[in-house]
């Protein structure tokens, strides 16, 4: 989930908040893909109990062991995987998308924990490129999917839905959180893109400088909201979720 929300002296403009279902989850799924297409496997690491050295793109040789899991534990341990590989490889352009250019940067090597390993170029700048340009980057995608727009499309229109007087503050106060935002380049494209959408404001950017602050940032902050005195008044009750859904939690606590 990606989420836009304009504030402006500590109260939430509700008008302008911007929701849509690309994050991080959707990323991940698009790796899997990647590599499925590509008739690669990701084997996790509970299941290897020897490998064998390969040169990069060759099959993999390895042992497995046989340790029966849940469908939803192989799933979780893939995704281990596949986070260490967007953690270690993917990259934002930081401008437009091109091939050509993008084709001319240094490959980065990964390997998997079955041992095929191979040296990925233009493949992990194009994972984080669906954050940007969700129409032409993201594949197979639902029918919700395909109304997905770019994030600084995202960020313009929710301060477009917020009163002219707010929005000059609203652009030079853009705070970048979520484990999304820690690619390499993601602030320098967002940055680019945003003074790219024709508009008289000045954008600058924020971001934390500790990765973890930013990764956990919805953690943390909701820590401190249930450490305030006033957080009883936010309370929901079994019979008040149970009639609307998790709906409630934004509709109250928002």
């Amino acid at each position: 989930m990606t989420s836009v929300v304009p504030v402006y002296d500590g109260y939430v403009l509700r008008k302008g908040i911007m929701r849509q279902s690309l994050g991080g989850d959707v990323l991940s799924d698009q790796v899997l893909q990647q590599f499925q297409a590509n008739g690669v496997d990701i084997v996790p690491q509970y299941l290897v109990a020897k490998k064998s050295p390969v040169e990069p793109g060759q099959k993999a040789i390895v042992t497995l062991r046989d340790r029966p899991a849940t469908p939803s534990f192989h799933r979780m341990m893939q995704m281990r995987v596949i986070h260490d590989y967007k953690e270690s490889v993917c990259q934002v352009s930081e401008s437009t998308y091109n091939e050509q250019n993008i084709n001319g940067r240094p490959q980065k090597p990964y390997e998997l924990p079955d041992g095929y390993n191979l040296n990925f170029g233009a493949e992990r700048f194009k994972i984080p490129e669906i954050m940007f340009n969700p129409k032409d980057f993201l594949k197979n995608p639902t029918p919700e999917q395909e109304n997905f727009v770019g994030l600084p499309k995202l960020i313009f229109n929710s301060a477009q839905s917020c009163d002219i007087d707010f929005r000059p503050t609203l652009f030079s106060n853009v705070v970048l959180t979520g484990g999304n935002t820690l690619f390499p380049g993601f602030a320098d494209r967002l940055h680019w893109e945003l003074n790219s959408i024709p508009h008289s404001y000045k954008v600058k950017l924020h971001a934390p400088g500790n990765t973890v602050e930013r990764k956990c940032g919805s953690w943390l902050g909701g820590s401190i909201m249930a450490s305030l005195g006033t957080f009883h008044q936010l309370w929901i009750s079994r019979k008040e979720y149970d009639e609307t859904g998790s709906s409630i939690v934004n509709k109250k606590c928002v």
